[in-house]
């Protein structure tokens, strides 16, 4: 952490800004200067390894990237991904300091979609899902248990955390909370 501290400093004095501002969670973000987002769908086949967010501002062209990959896969339909949930995925990343991108087994869905799924699954498909409002995504790690990545998701505090063991994790930008299907 120190040498975070250090660094973040030597950016905020390069940057001119006064240090009184600048907290110990911004002099890292400084120091970094960008986020990073790999990413594959597993629908699909697509994939993405890009910056979406430099310098202090979100990358407009690479967040339409991003939005397009987390699509609804059934109906094509593309829609705003919460800004929040591509720092919560990075934050992921981070933690873990992955070398392989998140698979996405669900971004993204219509409420047609989602309609479909809970009638079809009943509850395990929220009837009210925040995928509809482009505020949650459902990840795994082909290289990586769902249990480190599980922890990795609690350990960031950014949101919901659902556990459905040999299936995904379920992380969204609502209230903190966790659950764990039952199998």
């Amino acid at each position: 952490m120190q040498r975070r501290v250090f660094l973040g400093l030597g950016a905020a004095a390069l940057a001119g800004v006064g240090l009184s501002s600048v907290t110990p969670r911004a002099w890292a973000s400084a120091a970094q200067g960008e986020r990073r987002l790999a990413l594959f769908n597993l629908h699909t086949q697509e994939h993405l390894n890009l910056v979406y967010w430099a310098d202090g501002a979100y990358i407009s062209e690479n967040i339409d990237q991003i939005d397009h990959i987390l699509r609804d896969f059934r109906t094509g339909e593309v829609a705003k991904i919460n800004l929040r949930v591509l720092d919560y995925l990075n934050g992921i990343s981070e933690k873990m300091a992955l070398h392989e991108p998140l698979q996405i087994v669900s971004g993204y869905r219509s409420a047609r979609t989602n309609d479909m799924l809970h009638r079809r699954d009943g509850d395990g498909v929220a009837k009210n899902s925040l995928h509809t409002r482009g505020m949650a995504v459902d990840i795994k790690l082909r290289h990586t248990s769902l249990e480190n990545l599980h922890k990795a998701a609690l350990a960031t505090r950014r949101g919901g955390v659902g556990y459905y063991p040999e299936k995904f994790i379920h992380v969204d930008v609502g209230p903190v909370r966790q659950w764990r299907k039952k199998t």
